[in-house]
C-alpha cells in the first residue's frame, strides 16, 4: 500500500514573530533547521519514492535537511 507523507517546512524568523509569509521567500531560522534535523532523525530508515516541495527556500531547505533533493 502506498503512503503519502506530508511535511511542513521548519520555522522561519517570520513565523517566530507571528508574521504571515505567503509567497515571500524567507529562509529557515536556526529553530527551523533544528526541527528539520529532528524530523530527519525520526524518519530515518523510511524509504520515499519521490519528494516534492515548493520552490521557496524554506521548503526546499527542509527537504534537503531530510536528505532528499526535492522535485
Amino acid at each position: 500500500m502506498n503512503r503519502l507523507v506530508l511535511v511542513r517546512h521548519g520555522a522561519t524568523e517570520w513565523n517566530e514573530r507571528g508574521l504571515c509569509l505567503g509567497r515571500t521567500d524567507v529562509p529557515l531560522s536556526a529553530t527551523g533547521r533544528r526541527q528539520a534535523e529532528l524530523l530527519r532523525d525520526a524518519l530515518r530508515g523510511e524509504r520515499f519514492e519521490g519528494v516534492f516541495s515548493s520552490p521557496l527556500a524554506r521548503a526546499s531547505e527542509t527537504a534537503r535537511i531530510l536528505g532528499h533533493e526535492p522535485r
